[in-house]
């Protein structure tokens, strides 16, 4: 048994082995995420290090992999390939579909301000797709919830 303190509540504690950090099953649950977030920003510049010094470390052989990992897959990376040039056009078209939405208006009420882009039946298709004010737009999703529920109290 090791003696330490909780980083939590700072009780001197005999802890098993030596990564225990809290007194408590209490004091972990409570206080872990928060004392790692504090961690995390204390550290941060090691942690970067660390994963720069692996990089370094590891560069030629990762590039290696990947190199040769596209020599045996040239089906997969034509097709990665074409999903990615057929999401730039889908994310080019949804671009130029939020610029027309700053000029445009609301459909249920004509407002023109905090407005947004809702999908009718998301498909994904651009073109599905209805200009609505945030009010009119929470309304909506309100409505199709509630259609939800009752066909969930049907089943």
């Amino acid at each position: 048994m090791i003696e330490k303190n909780c980083l939590y509540c700072k009780i001197i504690f005999n802890a098993k082995h030596g990564r225990c950090g809290f007194c408590s099953e209490e004091c972990r649950k409570t206080n872990a995420s928060e004392y790692k977030k504090k961690w995390n920003k204390k550290n941060d510049n090691y942690a970067k290090s660390k994963r720069a010094k692996w990089y370094d470390e590891h560069k030629e052989t990762t590039i290696k992999r990947a190199q040769e990992w596209r020599k045996n897959n040239p089906e997969l990376c034509k097709e990665y390939a074409k999903k990615k040039r057929l999401n730039e056009l889908h994310e080019a078209k949804i671009r130029q579909r939020h610029k027309n939405v700053l000029r445009d208006y609301c459909r249920r009420c004509g407002s023109k301000k905090n407005l947004n882009l809702h999908h009718i039946d998301y498909s994904g298709d651009i073109d599905k797709t209805i200009v609505l004010c945030n009010k009119c737009h929470f309304e909506e999703h309100k409505r199709e919830w509630r259609k939800e529920l009752k066909f969930g109290e049907l089943k």
